[in-house]
């Protein structure tokens, strides 16, 4: 796929991987819409960043959940990405609803973990009203098939579907949003899918939204009919490489999800051209 010109700087942030190493992560920013990405970040450093960068964050997911550690991509918040916003870490499945009101919040990005007081989860949320309203739905502690009734019912499509274990049992955190009107996208979800299977799905008209390791094996992925703009996956990166493709494609991230093999932190992520807008449901 073809970029025009890149032009842009490398900001670092230290991202401290274990209680004894630490690792300098570059992050990109570009002229379309200045964007980041960060990894192995506590709660503190996310804010001091978002701060720093006037930015708000698109998708959290956590790292090492003993810590917490996160990672994320942020976008600045301006221009047609400029919205409230508001994220919360460490969060029970019972809190969730709560802090949606008030005013009325529609969620963007959910990630579960496991403590020692047991599930948590982060969220992004930003408003749902005005241009940005929208009939949505969110579930926790639901298997495959109770998500694809769902779906049915709702008449809906994913946006984030992340899987968990519990009691030796594999159950989801999702969210989704109609399927109707300006928001209308053929859509699938396949789960414990090949690399090699997804891809068969392009020829389709689809590409990859969201893209993470299931715990039963291989992996899960939300497709989306693609509107003009350019993409691309990866896994198997570790966190510089992952920031070199971002530079190569003058992309951003629209998804990233942290993964060990033998011991080190690789990472699968999806792209979507730096020039593209904000894409409805999952960044706004």
């Amino acid at each position: 796929m073809h970029c025009g010109p890149l032009r842009l700087f490398l900001l670092a942030a230290f991202a401290w991987i274990s209680l004894n190493s630490v690792s300098l992560v570059p992050s990109a920013q570009a002229l379309d819409i200045p964007r980041w990405w960060y990894y192995g970040q506590t709660a503190a450093d996310l804010t001091q960043l978002f701060n720093q960068n006037n930015a708000r964050a698109t998708v959290i997911r956590v790292q090492d959940p003993k810590v917490p550690t996160f990672d994320v991509s942020m976008v600045q918040n301006t221009d047609n990405f400029a919205s409230a916003w508001w994220w919360w870490w460490g969060v029970d499945a019972n809190s969730i609803g709560p802090l949606l009101k008030n005013p009325n919040k529609r969620l963007i990005s959910i990630d579960p973990y496991e403590t020692p007081q047991g599930l948590r989860f982060v969220i992004v949320t930003v408003p749902n009203d005005g241009p940005q309203d929208r009939a949505w739905w969110w579930y926790v502690g639901v298997d495959e098939d109770t998500v694809r009734r769902h779906l049915a019912t709702n008449n809906a499509r994913l946006i984030d579907a992340r899987p968990y274990v519990e009691n030796g049992k594999k159950l989801y955190a999702v969210i989704m949003i109609a399927n109707t009107g300006a928001d209308h996208k053929n859509s699938e979800w396949w789960v414990g899918a090949t690399p090699d299977f997804i891809a068969t799905r392009f020829p389709a008209g689809l590409r990859v939204a969201r893209f993470n390791p299931d715990p039963s094996g291989d992996w899960d992925a939300i497709l989306v009919q693609p509107g003009s703009e350019s993409w691309w996956w990866w896994y198997g990166f570790n966190g510089n490489q992952v920031l070199q493709h971002i530079v190569d494609d003058n992309s951003r991230l629209i998804d990233i999800s942290p993964y060990l093999v033998n011991g080190a932190w690789e990472f699968a992520s999806v792209e979507i051209g730096d020039n593209s807008p904000p894409q409805g449901g999952f960044e706004i």
